[in-house]
C-alpha cells in the first residue's frame, strides 16, 4: 500500500515555487535573491536577456573584464563577457549547474544605486513550464514542467 502511495506522489506535478522580489521603484527593476557557487547576492529579472549574467564581484573573480556599458536612455547592456558554469540558485530554488556569462556589473550597480550581482535571463526562466509575476504579492511563481519528477523544490 505504501509503495503505491509513494509512486503516486512521484507522479504528481511539482508544486509551484514562489520567489519573493523587491521592486526598484526608481528604475522599475525586479530584484530577486541569487546565489552562484554558494555566494549570495541579488539579480535583476531581465525577461529580455537571452542569457543569465553573474558579476565578477559575486564570485570573487578578478577576471579583468571591463565594466558593462549601460545607459538608461537606450535598452540593453553591452559588455565584454566570458562564460563560466556555476551552481545557480534563485531565492533558494536550485537551478542546478548552469552556464552563465561572467561580467563586471559595477556600472549597472551604479545606475541602480544598489549592488546588482547579475541579470536573470530567459535561459533560466525557460527551465520552468510557467512563470507568473505577481506584482501585488511581490512574488514570482515558477511552475516546474509537468514531465519533471519532484524532489525538493527548495534545497
Amino acid at each position: 500500500m505504501w509503495g503505491t502511495a509513494a509512486m503516486l506522489l512521484l507522479l504528481q506535478p511539482c508544486p509551484e515555487v514562489e520567489v519573493p522580489f523587491e521592486l526598484d521603484e526608481d528604475r522599475g527593476g525586479i530584484v530577486v535573491p541569487l546565489a552562484a557557487n554558494g555566494h549570495r547576492g541579488s539579480a535583476l529579472l531581465d525577461t529580455g536577456a537571452g542569457h543569465t549574467v553573474v558579476s565578477t564581484d559575486l564570485l570573487g573573480t578578478a577576471a579583468g573584464l571591463p565594466p558593462g556599458e549601460f545607459s538608461p536612455e537606450r535598452p540593453g547592456l553591452v559588455a565584454t563577457r566570458m562564460w563560466i558554469a556555476v551552481e545557480l540558485r534563485v531565492a533558494g530554488v536550485s537551478v542546478g549547474r548552469h552556464r552563465v556569462q561572467l561580467m563586471d556589473m559595477s556600472e549597472v550597480s551604479r545606475v541602480y544605486r544598489r549592488r546588482v550581482d547579475g541579470l536573470l535571463g530567459q535561459d533560466v526562466l525557460t527551465r520552468f513550464g510557467r512563470v507568473v509575476i505577481d506584482f501585488e504579492a511581490r512574488r514570482i511563481h515558477l511552475a516546474r514542467r509537468a514531465e519533471e519528477r519532484c524532489s525538493s523544490p527548495r534545497e
